[in-house]
This record gives C-alpha cells, sequence and structure tokens, in this order.
C-alpha cells in the first residue's frame, strides 16, 4: 500500500537527515528556538520512518524474496518450497511448449533429480513498474545453474511476470529464459538440453 513511500528509502531518508543537519546547524549559529522545534521534527520523523521501514515489506521486497526462495528450494531440492512461490494460475509458453503449474511442477521434479545440478545463484533481481489495477510486476533476474564444476554451470538471464493472487501474495505466473551469454536475444524452450 505505501511502497512509493518505502521504496524510495535512502532519498528520503537523505532528505529528512539534511534537513535534520541543516536545522540543527542554524539553531547552533542562532540558538533561535523555531530553528531546536524544527531540528527535533525532523529528527522524529527520521527515526520514525526507519523504524517503520524495517517492518514494512514492499512488492519489490516480496519479490525478491520469492525470488531467493525458489533458488533455496532448487538448491534444497524441495519442489514444495519452490512451487509455493508460483501461482496456480502460472502458464509457460515458448515455442512448441506450454505448461501449466503441474505440468511445470513434474519437469521440475525430474530436473532436480538429476546428479549434475549441484545448485542455483540469482542476482540482479530487478522489479520494473508494478501496475497494482491488473496484479502485475514483471522481474528480471540473473540465474547461475550450478553444475559440478564451473565450466558445466548454465548462466541464464529471466524474465518473469509475477501476479497478485487473491490471498495478496505475488507470485510467479509466467517466465522466458534467455542465454546470457551468447545469443542472449532468442528465448529458451524447456527442455533445456
Amino acid at each position: 500500500m505505501f511502497d512509493w513511500l518505502f521504496d524510495g528509502f535512502w532519498p528520503i531518508t537523505l532528505v529528512l537527515g539534511a534537513a535534520s543537519l541543516g536545522l540543527a546547524w542554524a539553531w547552533y549559529r542562532t540558538n533561535q528556538s523555531h530553528l531546536a522545534y524544527g531540528f527535533i521534527f525532523f529528527l522524529i520523523l527520521l527515526v520514525a520512518y526507519i523504524t517503520l521501514s524495517l517492518f514494512v515489506e514492499t512488492t519489490s521486497e516480496q519479490i525478491e524474496r520469492k525470488v531467493r526462495a525458489m533458488v533455496a528450494g532448487v538448491d534444497q531440492k524441495n519442489v514444495d518450497k519452490i512451487f509455493e512461490h508460483i501461482s496456480d494460475q502460472f502458464e509457460y509458453t515458448q515455442g512448441t511448449t506450454r505448461l501449466n503449474k503441474q505440468e511445470l511442477r513434474n519437469y521440475a521434479t525430474d530436473a532436480l533429480r538429476r546428479p549434475e545440478l549441484h545448485g542455483m545463484i540469482a542476482s540482479q533481481i530487478t522489479t520494473g513498474t508494478i501496475d497494482r489495477d491488473t496484479g502485475k510486476a514483471p522481474v528480471g533476474f540473473m540465474v547461475k545453474i550450478l553444475g559440478p564444476s564451473d565450466s558445466e554451470s548454465l548462466f541464464f538471464q529471466v524474465e518473469a511476470e509475477f501476479t497478485l493472487d487473491p490471498d495478496k501474495q505475488w507470485r510467479m505466473r509466467t517466465f522466458k529464459l534467455f542465454r546470457a551469454l551468447g545469443e542472449h536475444n532468442q528465448p529458451i524452450d524447456l527442455p533445456i538440453r
């Protein structure tokens, strides 16, 4: 609800901090009491804002947490942990491949059984413009699928769409994979070979 307020944490913190310091300096130089009240007011606002930001999870933070939880599920080879963050509305369409949530779950179960899969790392998670009216949020991130050695690891760019499910949780609704190296503008079809 207040994502706009807490997504801009650093700029707001810097403005409140600068206002507090400016008023403190002016009060010190002039000894005028109204400047002291202004300093105290902005200092209280700054402390309250920082404290509240510790307890508020923005949409971007929730989505990043869920991407990291899915990666942890891959690391633990735990399909349930991965799929609690996949929407029931999930649809994957690429080339001739079409998968719903259950079909993707079957694919993931088979993939996690492979002994050459040693885990996953996600980085550069970015959330695009969140559309609350349609309940959609574009998300991009890089993944490294860990193999037995670095030379056997795979690198992908993921373009995903998260949706706001009826329980007010953001979950992945679809995604596309792109090679991070080489021909990175061509989507990759599942299964990955």
